[in-house]
């Protein structure tokens, strides 16, 4: 069973460590780092009862013998070193790696092998004048529309076959996994980043299944005949309601159009001070949950016009320097050696972090967690199947996991290639705002997101 320490930094925001290994951040970090989670297993080499405890870490250095450190430093033939020995480390580290990344894109992504749900539109009912002897009118409720989400297949060619392992080397083998594993976690970043960027809705085939046909929807993209769900106070949002919007574009509905500067064209710090203000507001009028966090994500290009935006932005600092008591200043700290992927500040309430798959001029809002639904989900295969060997040790994965494909499953480690099968889509339509921030004119999807 593989367990995971959490530590709190910077907010509260969930992070893993174990032991002396510093915690990690993004899929980045868990292909670089070397987190650690622990493995407890029966036994060691498949020798049974020893009782022995072993580390099965992402990528870094361990003693046990299903690490892929152990790999590169055992540098022997494949065939000489043993295929269950093998089969034991890849089992490991995958069931490690599939385990953090689906925390990792918790914080926005639901995880559900759904392929449709109805999303709410208003509810509504008016209170009827009546006389003694009146009878009120019997009063419907819409039950809301269909949002479809797609599911995708993607894999990479291994050609695990007795020749290879006759000829290649455990170092060989390990760097292998490492560009699965990278190749893997683009994949997502991918799917996530069309998700939260593109404001088009779109109609997916489900062609693993039976055919049907979804639909997937984009965030609250002012589509003709879509409502959205009713406001905390009872506001009904207009069918021109946008959530994807550009400096000064207001929202189509409850937010105004302004005068602004588009950020790579001298902008003062006021209007750009209003226009990461609406980009929060026209996420927050929709709820009323002070539970939930506020997140804005921004690129690392934006860093410095963010910072200049004082007294609004708050920001955090090297633990290790005193500030003066005349500086209003977050509470926390800042990550110093993780520059591309870190908390920098509060504003407007908005935990402000850099993300290294934000797009450079784009920035995104979102509320995590309390009783706010995330804004996207992940579609998964439904079910989960056991695979492994009883002497390399069995492996229960769930649907969507990142898994060895063998055609036999009493040779696991003869494998033709690597494979996941997910897919990603908007679900709370209402829950994130995307604004581009380059032009004052139009919204502007990103470029298609390669991997």
């Amino acid at each position: 069973m593989t367990t995971f320490t959490k530590v709190q930094q910077n907010f509260g925001y969930d992070k893993y460590q174990m032991l002396d290994v510093a915690p990690t951040t993004s899929l980045r970090e868990i292909i670089n780092s070397g987190a650690a989670v622990t493995k407890f297993v029966q036994g060691v080499d498949g020798q049974a009862g020893s009782g022995k405890e072993k580390q099965a870490f992402a990528f870094g250095t361990s003693d046990g013998t299903d690490t892929l450190a152990t790999l590169r430093v055992a540098n022997q033939v494949i065939a000489d070193y043993g295929l269950d020995t093998v089969d034991a480390a890849v089992n490991g580290l995958l069931e490690a790696y599939n385990r953090l990344t689906a925390e990792l894109i918790s914080q926005f992504c639901d995880i559900s092998g759904d392929r449709q749900r109805r999303y709410g539109t208003p509810a509504q009912m008016s209170m009827q004048p009546m006389d003694n002897y009146a009878v009120p009118f019997a009063q419907g409720v819409t039950s809301g529309y269909t949002v479809g989400f797609p599911l995708w297949r993607a894999g990479i060619g291994l050609q695990w076959n007795r020749h290879y392992f006759e000829t290649a080397t455990t170092r060989e083998l390990a760097m292998q996994l490492t560009a699965l594993l990278t190749a893997d976690a683009k994949w997502i970043q991918a799917q996530v980043k069309d998700a939260m960027f593109s404001p088009t809705s779109y109609a997916f085939q489900d062609f693993q299944t039976d055919g049907a046909l979804l639909l997937v929807k984009a965030l609250a993209n002012a589509e003709t005949g879509l409502q959205l769900p009713v406001g905390p106070q009872g506001e009904i949002f207009a069918s021109t309601h946008n959530h994807f919007m550009y400096p000064g574009s207001g929202n189509g509905d409850t937010l105004a159009t302004y005068t602004s500067n588009a950020w790579n064209a001298a902008p003062t710090t006021g209007t750009m001070t209003a226009d990461v203000q609406n980009l929060i507001e026209n996420v927050l009028e929709h709820y009323n949950d002070p539970t939930a966090k506020i997140k804005l994500y921004i690129n690392r290009a934006q860093e410095t016009q963010m910072r200049q935006l004082a007294p609004v932005f708050q920001p955090l600092y090297d633990p290790r320097v005193i500030h003066s008591i005349t500086q209003d200043i977050a509470r926390g700290a800042l990550d110093v050696g993780s520059i591309a992927d870190r908390a920098i500040g509060l504003f407007y309430g908005a935990e402000v972090w850099v993300k290294p798959y934000i797009p450079n001029g784009y920035m995104f809002c979102f509320l995590e967690g309390g009783g706010v639904e995330p804004s996207m989900m992940i579609r998964v295969p439904v079910g989960a199947k056991t695979e492994g060997t009883a002497a390399s040790g069995q492996v229960t994965l769930q649907g969507g996991d990142l898994r060895i494909v063998s055609e036999f499953q009493m040779f696991p480690m003869y494998a033709q290639a690597a494979e996941r099968r997910i897919g990603v889509g908007v679900w709370n339509r209402v829950n994130g705002s995307a604004m581009y921030l380059n032009s004052t004119t139009a919204y502007t999807n990103p470029a298609p997101f390669t991997f």
